[in-house]
């Protein structure tokens, strides 16, 4: 077969997966390992494990595809190490990694099976005892009214070591942290740890609490192999006025709110140089949920009227929306939260790669709780934002906010709730062509991302959302705001302008936190959607959503406002749970593309999307809605909706609803659901793809009597 009939085949496509687990590995030292594996079997030629190492420190094991079922050894080892140890998928580039540690006895480690018997990599990586820095010996103390300096000076001791570190705090004490004034900006972290290496941060349960509101808490940049854990995040004072409305009026145009003790006052500086200045209401439910918002309101000024009480003056209009006293619909007595929003993070990590997150909650932030900038291998376990007791919020954005990753990102059983904002979101940034030198020269805006040589570009058409082609990049020349792109194509004529709401724009698909597993997270009250997704190669499995407002993955793209992206692309969502409480609830999966100037999408950008055995509950209103995708599977999905439930709709809707797709096949779908306001299971629009593009097989039902199975808007009547 010659080479570039062979690039074509599924093997091809998954090379990339195999370069890019060498190059997160020292590749260079590895070599061959013979005759270090013991079977219960005999194995064949085409069966045998291959083993290359690094000394005793790492090891790739190869287990090629067979359907033979073998226990395997790895041997030579020194009884007492112990390994960490992960599967690699080289057909996905999906990392998974073992719960537990390997362990050395009797000089091998018994290598745990196959996941599947197709081929697998398994990545053995020593352990190695780090050396311990205790930050009290440093004289960061709990009773020190700001440990920064401290802090300083044991990363630079730990700095010094030839191999892993770590820093320890007492456990469950308070650690005050904050920066001097003349440096405590926005963009600034009251800890920031630079060039580290193979260092972990061990909290042990430790606080650290900001004293200064519009800083974040941590930050490392540049750095590699680093693991924070074990910390709790809070602000003294809070990035927020938290109070009760005591009075409103529509016709003037204002509302008061009294702010509780214990929370600063608006006239702070924090808020006049907030990036955002808006507030929301935060309601109770009769089972204990709340409702945030989610109508943000916009205030264009405040002033004081009373003991802890402040008159607002809403805007009427602000991008997306309209009359907002009216849509946010304010009553006295309500809770009501004001921010000083911006754009700080409570924990974050730029241009850094194996990067841990692990038990850390988050109870307040004036901006993200979590920012993964410019990461790669990064794993997010056991991290939640939670509202403390006595608090009705927790962040003033969203959860986790993944911009712009160089992949293998894993999220597993983390929580959130009580932000103003999204739960997740992954996505890289547009990058927005200001002019076009030459057919194979692009000149874009900076902005938060990279671009490296090499690196692997989509081009979209932001008036319509159509994906033009890929191409690669050959050289990036810094040009002050800009950089000069010089691709290995060349493109056609391109919109340029002065931002992305305006031009085409390029997607960097090296640098989008791709592939990506999400899993084992639980969704509940806050302001937002759970997951957001413009990227590719991602699996969503085993998570809860419990949101109001009913939205849990939104695959979106929208080239006017934000410009996140690419476009979502081979996206599984398999083995969830959403549960709705709103009356008009979101579609729990939804896909939409918000074009410029509101033209229409006449193509189908979403591909390869897995709606796989998920459960839904009370959703009075339609349950999946995609727009514009093709080569879709709907599969062995549950729908359950209770007369209770069904009755808070008002207005008609169907369960699934297709529009503008072609290729989608719903099998094994159960519905059960017999308000009479749902009028389709599928609502099947005329602008679909025509023929047998869209069937529905094996479908189970208890619906009202007036409710079609399928509603197909193709066929003329």
């Amino acid at each position: 077969m010659v080479w570039s009939n062979a690039l074509v085949r599924p093997s091809g496509a998954q090379m990339k997966h195999l370069k890019s687990l060498y190059e997160s590995l020292e590749w260079w030292k590895l070599v061959p390992r013979l005759n270090s594996i013991d079977s219960n079997i005999t194995l064949g030629d085409s069966q045998d494990v291959l083993v290359k190492s690094d000394t005793d420190n790492l090891f790739v094991i190869y287990f090629p595809n067979t359907t033979v079922s073998f226990n395997a050894s790895l041997t030579g080892l020194t009884n007492g190490e112990k390994y960490a140890a992960k599967w690699f998928n080289p057909r996905t580039g999906v990392e998974q990694n073992l719960p537990n540690d390997l362990y050395v006895n009797n000089q091998k480690i018994l290598l745990p099976v196959r996941p599947s018997q197709d081929d697998w990599f398994i990545i053995l990586n020593k352990k190695h005892k780090p050396v311990e820095f205790h930050v009290r010996d440093f004289g960061a103390l709990p009773s020190s009214k700001n440990v920064r300096l401290a802090l300083e000076a044991t990363v630079k001791a730990a700095s010094k070591v030839n191999g892993p570190a770590e820093i320890l705090f007492e456990p469950n004490m308070v650690y005050r942290i904050s920066l001097p004034d003349k440096l405590a900006d926005q963009s600034k972290h009251a800890w920031l740890i630079k060039n580290a290496t193979n260092l972990t941060i061990n909290g042990q349960g430790a606080t650290l609490l900001v004293t200064n509101p519009e800083i974040g808490a941590i930050s490392t940049e540049k750095s590699s192999h680093i693991t924070v854990k074990n910390f709790m995040i809070d602000y003294d004072p809070l990035p927020y006025a938290q109070g009760i409305i005591t009075a409103v009026n529509p016709s003037k145009y204002w509302f008061d709110l009294k702010v509780d003790e214990g929370f600063m006052e608006p006239d702070k500086p924090c808020f006049k140089r907030a990036m955002a200045k808006w507030g929301l209401t935060i309601r109770g439910r009769p089972n204990g949920r709340k409702i945030y918002g989610p109508t943000p309101v916009f205030s264009e000024r405040w002033e004081k009227n009373g003991n802890r009480v402040w008159r607002f003056y809403p805007l009427k209009t602000e991008t997306g929306y309209t009359d907002i006293l009216l849509s946010a619909n304010l009553k006295p007595g309500e809770r009501y939260v004001h921010m000083a929003r911006n754009w700080s993070q409570a924990v974050a990590a730029k241009n850094c790669d194996h990067i841990l997150w692990e038990s850390i909650t988050i109870l307040s932030s004036p901006g993200l709780a979590f920012f993964p900038h410019i990461t790669s291998y990064h794993t997010i376990r056991d991290c939640h934002v939670k509202v403390k007791e006595g608090r009705i919020f927790s962040t003033n954005a969203d959860g986790i906010h993944m911009r712009g990753s160089r992949g293998h990102v894993l999220i597993e059983r983390c929580s959130f709730e009580g932000m103003a904002d999204d739960g997740i979101n992954l996505h890289s940034s547009a990058l927005s062509i200001q002019k076009q030198p030459a057919p194979n020269q692009v000149l874009v805006k900076k902005h938060t991302f990279s671009v490296r040589p090499g690196d692997e570009l989509v081009l979209v058409r932001s008036a319509s959302a159509k994906i033009l082609n890929k191409t690669n990049v050959k050289e990036v020349q810094d040009k002050g705001a800009n950089w000069l792109i010089t691709l290995d194509q060349s493109l056609p004529k391109l919109d340029t302008g002065s931002g992305f709401d305006s031009s085409d724009n390029l997607y960097n698909l090296s640098e989008m936190a791709s592939p990506f597993v999400i899993r084992n997270c639980q969704f509940n009250d806050y302001r937002g959607r759970g997951i957001l997704v413009s990227t590719h190669n991602g699996l969503i499995e085993n998570n809860a959503f419990n949101l109001n407002e009913g939205w849990g993955v939104v695959l979106s793209y929208e080239s006017v406002r934000w410009a996140e992206g690419p476009i979502a692309k081979n996206i599984t969502i398999r083995n969830n749970k959403f549960r709705a409480y709103k009356e008009r609830p979101q579609p729990a999966v939804f896909a939409h593309i918000i074009t410029r100037d509101g033209a229409t999408v006449n193509s189908r950008p979403f591909s390869d999307i897995k709606i796989e055995s998920n459960r839904f509950y009370e959703y009075g209103g339609p349950v999946i809605m995609l727009n514009d995708a093709c080569d879709v599977s709907i599969n062995n999905n549950q729908i359950f909706c209770s007369k209770k439930a069904a009755a808070r709709r008002s207005s008609e809707y169907a369960a699934v609803v297709l529009k503008n797709c072609e290729n989608v096949k719903i099998d094994k779908l159960k519905v059960e659901n017999t308000c009479k306001k749902q009028y389709a299971v599928v609502d099947i629009d005329s602008k679909c793809a025509s023929g047998k593009s869209i069937s529905v097989n094996s479908m189970k039902t208890n619906v009202a009597k007036t409710c079609k199975p399928i509603m197909d808007q193709r066929i003329k009547k």
